[in-house]
């Protein structure tokens, strides 16, 4: 009977043994994985091309206008750029905008170069606008997607009409200089000379007149000049 414990116990200290070393074989390929360095790359976003306007000009958005960025996504694999994650702001404030039309352009070194057309801002704030690039606008072949990434515009939506002030000067040969000023950049005027501000209209008057001028901002907001020359 001794001699059947002593083979008993001589079998489990045998199974004990042979789980030890497996046990550290396991332990020890855990360790050898956990030792990978993996490294994972972001998608990043950059603006190589913008038009739309400048702010000295208070460029406005009608409906049938639009601004254009040309942009470069940074990263391995990526197809296509979601439009349904941009968003225009003004001032911070989102926006609704009435078409973004996104086309690939071509291949660039470490990504894709995308062409985008936004149309028809529509709003009631005044402001530079912003155009963000929500994270998942584009996603690279492993499921990354981009950060967050925004781009501050330099067009600028007035909703105000210009300012005028009327002033006249007699000249030595009886002539009358009339002077419209604004208060801020405007577009040309038929028969008027527009300085180098863009913001002073000068005509000279060789008899009576009265009429009224339309002066019109870059943002296409009209204010009426009403001008009286007794000569």
């Amino acid at each position: 009977m001794k001699k059947i414990f002593v083979i008993i116990y001589i079998f489990i200290c045998c199974i004990m043994i042979s789980t030890n070393a497996n046990a550290k074989y396991i332990y020890d390929e855990i360790i050898e994985v956990a030792d990978i360095n993996i490294k994972i790359t972001v998608p990043k976003l950059r603006v190589t091309k913008y038009t739309g306007g400048k702010p000295e000009y208070n460029y406005n958005i009608f409906a049938s206008s639009a601004i254009i960025l040309n942009v470069e996504a940074l990263g391995d694999g990526i197809e296509q750029m979601q439009k349904d994650k941009i968003e225009c702001l003004i001032d911070g404030k989102a926006i609704e905008v009435e078409k973004i039309g996104i086309t690939k352009l071509r291949n660039v070194e470490g990504g894709i170069e995308f062409y985008i057309k936004i149309t028809g801002f529509h709003t009631e704030e005044e402001g530079m606008i912003s155009v963000v690039f929500k994270e998942g606008a584009v996603i690279d072949k492993n499921g990354i997607p981009n950060k967050e990434f925004r781009y501050d515009t330099v067009t600028f939506i007035n909703k105000g009409a210009p300012n005028l002030t009327v002033v006249q000067k007699k000249l030595e040969d009886g002539s009358v200089e009339v002077k419209i000023i604004a208060d801020e950049p405007v577009k040309e005027v038929e028969n008027w000379t527009r300085d180098e501000t863009m913001t002073i209209l000068t005509r000279i008057y060789t008899e009576s007149t009265t009429e009224r001028v339309g002066v019109n901002d870059f943002g296409g907001n009209l204010t009426m000049a009403d001008i009286k020359v007794i000569i």
